[in-house]
């Protein structure tokens, strides 16, 4: 009996919304929706409303107006995507006027909703296409970390074959290690593209994915003095920590200068596990004069406690 009740005052309330919607567009075209084949030009902002809260009857009948425009239409459509009205997603499909524009469109933005059953029916339509506009979509539910769209997106035929390599990037950028994990045991990713996305994750301070792209096992020395010199600049000890413990640093190159960028910023902690790594006296003093010349006394106190800089060096002049 309850039930009933409840379904009763549910399809109350829904026939009174339609009736709404319908008095709406009586009042703004003069024109009875009921069997009209022939509808006066209505406002065409009513067709995404009815889209938009699933009024499926109403946007039937605007549909018969042959003067709304492809771009309204491909708004209803996208509307309808991203509400998961997917029975209007199916009629507004039907209509000739909805173009792989508002199709890529619509899949484009039900992805950064992260709108599963609407993407998945939308790729059913021969004119969607996951490399639309630079492969955004996939970028987006990279990007966004919806894992299950990105791989419908990454599973369909046709997909560009780069495209995993730019989603490996955008994941690691946002932090999003469950994609990036995916990623990897798919083997679908470049060498260039698992460096370019390792340094995106120390940039970020994203220790678990850095952590992720070391078990990997095909990070370079080059890439890795990149992303401890990105870390140790922005203060992520937990990634310079990775770094250094995972041995691949080579802190005999002539740029290496990740402490002097640590000194410079006052990141006493950075400095303390970088100095037993660094050998070259240069680069001490030169990490020494930026912390004399942005006083940090704690940086400053480290370095000559270690003791292979000369505080009373001629050179040191330099500093002040």
């Amino acid at each position: 009996m309850l039930k009933n009740l409840v379904l009763l005052s549910i399809g109350i309330f829904y026939s009174f919304q339609v009736l709404s919607m319908e008095k709406e567009i009586i009042t703004k075209t003069g024109a009875n929706t009921q069997g009209n084949e022939n509808i006066p030009s209505p406002d065409n902002h009513l067709i995404v409303q009815a889209a938009q809260r699933g009024f499926y009857i109403i946007v039937d009948q605007l549909l018969r107006d042959k003067a709304i425009d492809s771009a309204t239409i491909n708004e209803a459509l996208c509307t309808a995507a991203i509400n998961e009205r997917n029975a209007i997603v199916f009629l507004l499909l039907e209509d000739k006027r909805v173009d792989e524009q508002g199709i890529n469109d619509a899949v484009f933005k039900a992805t950064q909703k992260g709108r599963v059953a609407s993407v998945a029916f939308l790729l059913k339509d021969e004119r969607a296409n996951p490399t639309f506009k630079n492969n955004r979509a996939i970028r987006s539910a990279a990007s966004n970390g919806h894992s299950t769209i990105l791989k419908l997106l990454l599973k369909d035929e046709r997909v560009d074959p780069d495209a995993p390599n730019q989603a490996i990037c955008d994941a690691a950028r946002e932090g999003h290690a469950a994609i990036v994990v995916w990623l990897l045991k798919n083997n679908m990713v470049s060498l260039e593209a698992k460096n370019e996305a390792f340094c995106k994750a120390a940039q970020n301070g994203d220790a678990g994915t850095v952590a992720l792209l070391l078990q990997d096992g095909k990070i370079t020395s080059e890439t890795s003095n990149k992303a401890i010199r990105d870390a140790a600049k922005k203060d992520h000890k937990k990634v310079v920590e990775l770094l250094l413990k995972h041995g691949k640093t080579d802190f005999s190159i002539s740029d290496e200068n990740s402490i002097c960028l640590a000194a410079e910023q006052g990141y006493t902690a950075i400095v303390a596990l970088l100095l037993e790594h660094v050998m070259d006296l240069t680069t001490l003093k030169e990490a020494l004069c930026k912390a004399v010349k942005n006083d940090h006394t704690s940086v400053v106190k480290l370095l000559l406690e270690d003791g292979r800089v000369d505080p009373i060096a001629e050179d040191n002049e330099a500093c002040l």
